[in-house]
């Protein structure tokens, strides 16, 4: 998932999620999700350089594993 497409993706997550359309996501779980999605932040976590298309890979996981913890709830 580019940058890009996680930016406009989860901005209208947030919407949904401030107008309790979804529920079961916190704002702040998103708010940290999209910190940690920023290609540096991806990096640094990954102790790496990465090539946009690494990033993208890294952030698609990130983004399945955050937010599939929060159907539990």
């Amino acid at each position: 998932m580019s940058h890009d497409e996680f930016m406009s993706l989860v901005s209208n997550l947030r919407v949904g999620v401030a107008l309790k359309i979804i529920p079961n996501i916190e704002l702040d779980t998103l708010s940290e999700l999209i910190n940690d999605a920023q290609p540096a932040t991806i990096m640094a976590a990954a102790r790496r350089d990465m090539e946009p298309a690494q990033r993208d890979i890294e952030r698609a996981k990130m983004v399945r594993n955050r937010l599939s913890d929060t159907d539990k709830t």
